[in-house]
């Protein structure tokens, strides 16, 4: 079974631990590398990791996002982008 690497972003402790333990319950071939806490963190994960796709709350302190597209470049997004909100 092919694993596939994610990165979480998502300001809210209590959001992270619930999507961290559906995720690792019942869906054994996502591989979660990095759990971010607000948008900076989570783009330094994304470019240390590599990850398939990622999960990302849209309301956050300071970033929206939604603005995530603004820290790559048109040729370094190499991944999927799943919307979550607490």
């Amino acid at each position: 079974m092919n694993k596939y690497k994610t990165v979480i972003i998502e300001d809210e402790k209590r959001a992270q631990i619930l999507l961290q333990t559906i995720l690792e319950k019942h869906f054994p071939n996502i591989e979660i590398l990095a759990i971010a806490d607000d948008l900076p963190s989570g783009v330094k994960a994304i470019h240390k990791h590599k990850p398939d796709f990622i999960f990302l709350d849209i309301e956050m302190p300071n970033y929206n996002g939604l603005e995530i597209l603004d820290f790559f470049d048109e040729n370094q997004i190499d991944f999927s982008i799943i919307f979550t909100t607490a």
